[in-house]
């Protein structure tokens, strides 16, 4: 996957690894895994397949059980709102995008790059 955004890059700290069957993520749908001891959400939207940690730069709270509509997925703790084709914020909640992680889909399955290995430091400015 690529970004149309050249000032976020998405995150990377290893190889793919394959983590889901195709059909078990639908349009507007989200799963949450565990890789490296870090939750990822991958959720498919109008945008495509994105996959990204599992929280929110706004308060650092897990973004997965957000609504997803279109090409937006929405933070379920303060409503901060972000464009799934780019990471970046759409309603003035934050101004931090949030991280995607290479994915892809190939013969069925999904596949992320694994993301770096927990260190305790979630990669976001406070705000």
């Amino acid at each position: 996957m690529s970004t149309d955004a050249p000032s976020n890059p998405p995150l990377s700290g290893g190889g793919f690894v394959e983590v889901l069957d195709s059909e078990n993520l639908k349009l507007e749908e989200q799963e949450v895994i565990t890789v490296n001891g870090r939750r990822v959400l991958i959720c498919r939207s109008d945008a495509g397949l994105r996959a990204m940690l599992d929280v929110c730069p706004h308060a650092a709270q897990p973004l997965s059980g957000g609504d997803i509509s279109g090409i937006t997925i929405e933070c379920p703790h303060h409503g901060a709102c972000f464009d799934l084709r780019d990471g970046k914020p759409t309603n003035g909640v934050t101004t931090q995008a949030i991280k995607f992680l290479e994915v892809r889909e190939s013969a069925g399955r999904i596949s992320i790059v694994a993301p770096p290995a927990f260190s305790g430091y979630m990669g976001f400015k406070k705000q």
